[in-house]
């Protein structure tokens, strides 16, 4: 029999505490950069198409800390005799544990606390489980929000759970239907996702889970090459055995890489992933879902660091990800025609293979060893029926609404009734609207928008067409003299790279009532344009608008890092409370200054100030701490009259994060050889 059960889990976990209170508009180019690869004319990929630089319309998750405590979240556990699924809603609707009750182990990598880190399109995420990313390349939008949450069942009674959401950016619906059949070996997952718009659209998802790295496992996938990146862009690579090294084993690979397992039209869509003994982790689909890949961390400092970096409690946090994803890589996003719905069904499950066929040396032996037990899961032509027959339950509306996400999808669905448009997908409720939409329904309703304190942060921001057209008709008629439209109008300018027309309206809401928040988008337009000192000088006036906000107080810091302003930096530091002072982005850059201004032992004092320094949103590929350390040590040499050689000197755990370093006297692992 199987169960569905809602409940709560505690576990040790940092606090989020709450959004950033500036647009999530930093990092888009002035001029869109050239497209990378060498690949050849008959690969066909959509490499670097419709590429998404910054998340924006949300906004940045990057106020959490690393403090552990216990904090209770929600659950739903699907269970039957063979399988134990705990899904959490409050992370996107991670598949958070995957449990073999016949065996008696862990089919995940499943972390045993949460811990925020800079890895996501909105910076907090958390490392562990199995996450579907949706929208634009990098870990989600949602993937640290409250999915909807609801139950339903298949015409034969299994229970259904849900998940669904609207995906601003793209303008999608997308839902995740898990069912666990009785006696079945395989969770499943029924993926739908929705174009309900009169135009295409780009399409994103790779479904990313992670497994335990062990020593002996291997990944075992169907193809003889992959795609990987490197200083040229994409390129292809012969497989398993990449430069004489068999990079089906993680611990072969020496730094953090990506393989995109090319995957012939003709073979079955899966990736297994094996221990020593033959066992692990299953996960098959039907064909759309066309795609495989493996990205391991590495086998040096930094990736160890940043495993640890992204977990605790005692576990080191070591984990591969397996990957599969609509795309070929993840430097696509694939055209989606207008009024379309895009499925597939996933299936995830523990597989026991021959142990010597699994890690015979002979990579055709080892996917023979995976691909003579699929069928026993189900073959090839049941998955595609299962999909076809569980169309009707993906179509219907759920018995029993148990959490709510967002409000974006009822202010959407407001906006189509307002133009006569039809709705999103009716059998998907999307309540109504909340706090953070009241600005537009203002707007929908009016024609026109309030005015809220100038020092107060705008809740939300828009970047669709549909609200562009309506702000340009307020700014023209109702809203001529609203500093507050015109901001709104230029940031949603800046997000499409309508860079002059973003500066004008920009500009025109700083003379209607200067305000940081203009200033700042304004001081990113001169960063993007390359004016870095007076990008810097902008931000810093920006911040001076509003002295308590900390936001604020971090961007001018970092800005007049890359201007090189250390006196700026600490003029502006010596002026800031205590509190904004500690955050440890200001003392990083706080810290940088001390020591390119000569104020070397105060530098170190600062570095090493509560067991050293510790960036909590530090953004995955910085070094800037591992610089910082060198800088330091090369400094005291120098005063000191000692020589200092960076290639034979690794900085201390703590500070290492240097994912493409490889470990000291690296020798690859023999497993499979």
């Amino acid at each position: 029999m199987t169960t569905l059960n809602f409940t709560k889990i505690t576990m040790p976990a940092a606090g989020l505490n709450g959004r950033s209170t500036l647009p999530l508009l930093a990092g888009i180019p002035y001029k869109k950069p050239k497209s990378l690869s060498e690949l050849s004319e008959t690969d066909e990929l959509w490499v670097d198409y419709d590429n998404v630089y910054a998340a924006f319309p949300y906004t940045t998750q990057d106020r959490y800390d690393r403090r552990l405590i216990d904090r209770q979240f929600d659950a739903v556990i699907l269970e039957n005799n063979k399988l134990k699924a705990t899904l959490m809603p409050n992370f996107g609707g991670k598949l958070w544990s995957l449990y073999d009750k016949v065996q008696g182990k862990e089919l995940l990598f499943s972390n045993p606390v949460v811990r925020y880190c800079n890895l996501a399109l909105r910076n907090a995420w958390t490392s562990g489980g199995v996450e579907f990313n949706i929208g634009a390349r990098g870990h989600h939008p949602y993937t640290c929000e409250t999915l909807f949450t609801a139950t339903t069942k298949l015409e034969d009674g299994t229970p259904v759970l849900r998940m669904y959401e609207y995906e601003r950016m793209r303008r999608l619906t997308y839902q995740l239907d898990f069912f666990l059949p009785e006696d079945s070996a395989l969770l499943y997952l029924r993926v739908r996702v929705v174009n309900s718009n009169e135009d295409a659209t780009s399409m994103y998802w790779w479904s990313n889970i992670a497994v335990p790295e062990i020593k002996e496992a291997r990944a075992i996938a169907p193809c003889d090459d992959a795609y990987t990146f490197g200083p040229q862009g994409v390129y292809n690579v012969k497989t398993p055995y990449v430069d004489g090294t068999d990079v089906s084993y993680s611990v072969n690979i020496p730094v953090a890489r990506d393989y995109f397992y090319r995957i012939p039209e003709d073979r079955r869509r899966y990736v297994a992933h094996v221990d020593g003994n033959g066992y692990g982790l299953l996960h098959l689909s039907t064909h759309r879902l066309k795609s495989r890949k493996m990205f391991v961390w590495g086998q040096g400092a930094g990736g160890t660091m940043w495993q640890k970096f992204l977990s605790g409690n005692g576990c080191a946090g070591r984990y591969v990800e397996l990957q599969a994803g609509v795309g070929n890589t993840q430097a696509e996003h694939i055209p989606m025609p207008p009024k379309t719905a895009w499925e597939w069904l996933e299936g995830y499950g523990a597989i026991t293979c021959d142990p010597k066929k699994a890690h015979n040396p002979d990579y055709h032996v080892a996917q023979e060893a995976v691909e003579e037990k699929l069928d026993a899961f189900i073959t090839e032509e049941a998955l595609e029926q299962k999909l076809r027959d569980t169309y009707k339950m993906a179509t219907a509306k759920a018995e029993k609404q148990l959490l709510t996400g967002s409000g974006w999808g009822a202010l959407e669905n407001a906006r189509r009734a307002a133009e006569g448009d039809k709705p999103l997908p009716e059998y998907l409720d999307f309540g109504s609207v909340q706090d953070d939409q009241a600005p537009w329904v203002e707007l929908l309703q009016n024609g026109f928008m309030s005015q809220p304190d100038v020092n107060a942060a705008p809740v939300s921001y828009m970047r669709a067409n549909e609200w562009i057209e309506r702000m340009e008709e307020a700014v023209d008629g109702a809203d001529k003299y609203n500093w507050y439209t015109h901001l709104q109008l230029g940031c949603a300018y800046y997000a499409h790279r309508q860079f002059r027309f973003a500066e004008e309206i920009l500009n025109r809401s700083m003379l209607l009532k200067p305000n940081c928040w203009a200033q700042y988008v304004l001081a990113l337009l001169e960063a993007a344009k390359g004016n870095s000192e007076k990008s810097a000088r902008m931000m810093l006036a920006a911040a001076s608008l509003n002295p308590s906000d900390a936001s604020l107080a971090v961007a001018a810091t970092r800005a007049m890092l890359d201007a090189k302003m250390y006196m700026g930096i600490l003029d502006f530091t010596g002026k800031l409370t205590d509190e904004i002072n500690k955050l440890p982005r200001v003392a990083l850059c706080r810290c940088f200054a001390l020591l390119k201004t000569g104020k070397l032992d105060e530098a170190e004092k600062l570095l090493y100030a509560d067991g050293g320094i510790e960036v909590t949103d530090i953004k995955e590929g910085e070094v800037s701490i591992t610089d910082l350390w060198y800088e330091i040590e090369e400094a005291k040499a120098a005063r000191d009259g000692k020589p200092f050689d960076r290639d034979e000197t690794d900085p201390p755990e703590k500070f290492d994060f240097r994912m493409g370093t490889k470990k000291k006297a690296y020798v690859g692992a023999a497993a499979g050889k």
